[in-house]
């Protein structure tokens, strides 16, 4: 992984948990804008290659029953607030509240 979450740790290893697999952070930060200019240059006939180097591999450390409880949590915890984003009297509330404090 790459970019600016993949630097969060927790996050990491909360991902490599949840999918029960290894997660691998590049040490390039931006590798999607480093894929992004090799097709580019490679389109141009010009070859790109830029090696893939390891900064971390986080491996899992719950047990496969521990991460379904916690993917069973997540998915709780989304479904919870898609019901909250279909009610519109909720975003009409945080309009109200909105404007108590910008006036």
């Amino acid at each position: 992984v790459s970019g600016g979450l993949s630097w969060v740790d927790g996050l990491m290893q909360t991902q490599a948990d949840l999918l029960q697999a290894p997660v691998t952070r590049l040490k390039e930060h931006e590798r999607t804008a480093l894929g992004a200019a090799a097709l580019a240059a490679e389109s141009a006939g010009a070859p790109f290659r830029v090696p893939l180097e390891v900064e971390r591999v986080f491996k899992p450390a719950l047990g496969a029953a521990s991460a379904e409880r916690l993917k069973t949590c997540w998915r709780t915890f989304v479904e919870g607030f898609q019901g909250l984003s279909r009610d519109p009297k909720i975003f009409e509330s945080l309009l109200d509240w909105k404007e108590q404090f910008e006036s």
